[in-house]
């Protein structure tokens, strides 16, 4: 009897599980049937409308479709992964790409797109009309088309961010080997006009691209880079007439010449260029508006001097950049490419008293210049412990803050020194007065910290109160 009822309990046990696992197994079975009839929607918009639709497939790949905005369609299944698109419309700039993910169950794409400049629309216009002309051997048509286009780009002295024209404006590059193509055949010769805009386009580029390549740390493409501005530079060299084109492409090869551990061939396109700038005067404004200047010329042919290694030889060519830089703001970083040199031969010593005299001689400083010197002080009195570098480090600040009295890192250089040779009451003074100058150039952060430093010295009450009060008036 006992194994009886033990037998019906084990059945019942048995035809629950089994109708729990068959109710699971359906349930699932519904979910799953849900999702494949559930559909989303896509919805791609654009303003304004009538743009083409792109679909990006991978990362670097897109998809042109047939469609239009505004388009809609239904996708079955269950979407989870996001979708990338792109618009594009005549008369306007290619919009952004963008990648969404549905959201119960509707996945909304929306683009506004920026219309292209006046100048942007013409110059599609004919750039499009010379390629077709050039594909039907229309050389005569292209050709004029081409320069029309030209004509249209910004010139160096209508805009000061022409540098990155291959992303500015589609096919630049392409429509500047046709041209020259077509110019080098013999029976056509360009025009002086024509000619100068070809080639004042081509400084734009080649200055532009060079600047890219000079801040390129990935080394493939720093020399891709050279190589393309050495080609331009070499064709205006060759084909200019004027001057101010002439001097910067041999500022340009001088430094892609350098940058080729080719020293000869930079130094002598250095000549020419300041032979040039010294026989006409008048073109000065000019070559500044390119980014062509003396101060310029005289800092790279330190430059290749140092990454030579022959110091004097820089340290010679510094000091004209600095002596042709009277006010042009630009004397500190020339100051700083010594102190550079010296930092690098561990003549710390020595750098402090070059840069002492060219001071001296040149009589142009500014606050980096200063702290260029301040540098190869700390260097120096790292390495050798003396009270004669301390006490010239300590007269040298004096003598900046009486040149340059508005400097305030300079009280604060003066304040932490007396600090670490255990003088505060000289440190308070500085303290102070750097306080005061903060409040006076109304920078209210910086004089707090300077009045976090003072108030924490011994003896100084009386004049973080005044301080305190200057702070907090209504206190």
């Amino acid at each position: 009897m006992h194994d009886n009822k033990k037998t019906v309990f084990l059945f019942i046990l048995m035809m629950l599980f089994i109708s729990g696992c068959t109710g699971a197994i359906k349930e699932s079975t519904i979910q799953e049937s849900a999702i494949k009839k559930r559909t989303t929607k896509v919805v791609v918009n654009s303003n304004p409308q009538g743009a083409d639709i792109y679909e990006w497939i991978s990362q670097d790949k897109s998809v042109e479709t047939s469609f239009k905005t505004p388009y809609s369609t239904s996708i079955s299944g269950l979407q989870t992964q996001p979708r990338c698109y792109q618009v594009k419309k005549d008369g306007y700039y290619d919009s952004e790409i963008i990648c969404s993910s549905a959201k119960n169950g509707v996945l909304h794409v929306h683009f506004d797109l920026m219309a292209l400049l006046p100048e942007q629309v013409k110059y599609d216009k004919y750039l499009q009309a010379g390629k077709k002309d050039y594909v039907e051997g229309k050389f005569d048509s292209a050709y004029i088309n081409f320069i029309d286009a030209i004509y249209t780009l910004p010139t160096p002295y209508e805009c000061s961010k022409c540098c990155k024209i291959e992303a500015r404006i589609p096919n630049a590059w392409e429509m500047i080997k046709i041209v020259e193509k077509y110019i080098e055949k013999p029976h056509r010769r360009l025009v002086p006009a024509e000619w100068e805009s070809v080639l004042d386009y081509y400084s734009v580029c080649a200055r532009n691209i060079l600047f890219e390549g000079m801040t390129e740390s990935n080394d493939f493409f720093k020399k891709k880079l050279y190589d393309e501005a050495l080609r331009l530079y070499e064709f205006i060299f060759e084909k200019a007439k004027r001057n101010h084109l002439i001097i910067s492409a041999c500022c340009g090869l001088g430094r892609i010449h350098t940058y080729k551990n080719n020293f000869k061939q930079a130094i002598d396109y250095y000549d020419i260029a300041l032979k040039l700038i010294d026989k006409n005067d008048s073109i000065k404004d000019t070559l500044k508006e390119m980014g062509v200047r003396e101060d310029f010329i005289y800092h790279d042919i330190g430059d290749m001097y140092a990454k030579q290694e022959k110091i004097d030889d820089a340290i010679y060519y510094y000091k004209k950049a600095i002596a042709s830089c009277d006010d042009c703001g630009m004397a500190g970083g020339y100051y700083w490419s010594i102190m550079n040199l010296f930092e690098k031969s561990k003549e710390f010593g020595k750098g402090v008293f070059a840069i002492k005299e060219i001071m001296e001689e040149t009589g142009v400083i500014d606050e980096l210049s200063y702290l260029a010197l301040f540098s190869l002080y700390e260097s120096w009195y790292e390495v050798n412990w003396s009270n004669f570098i301390l006490r010239q480090y300590i007269n040298d600040v004096k003598v900046a803050i009486k040149k340059l009295p508005d400097e305030i890192v300079f009280y604060e250089y003066l304040a932490d020194h007396y600090l670490k040779q255990g003088q505060p009451y000289n440190a308070i003074d500085y303290l102070y007065k750097a306080c005061n100058l903060y409040l006076k150039q109304e920078k209210r952060d910086e004089a707090l910290k300077a009045y976090g430093k003072l108030k924490k010295i011994r003896g100084s009450k009386e004049l973080a109160v005044r301080i305190f009060k200057k702070l907090y008036p209504q206190n």
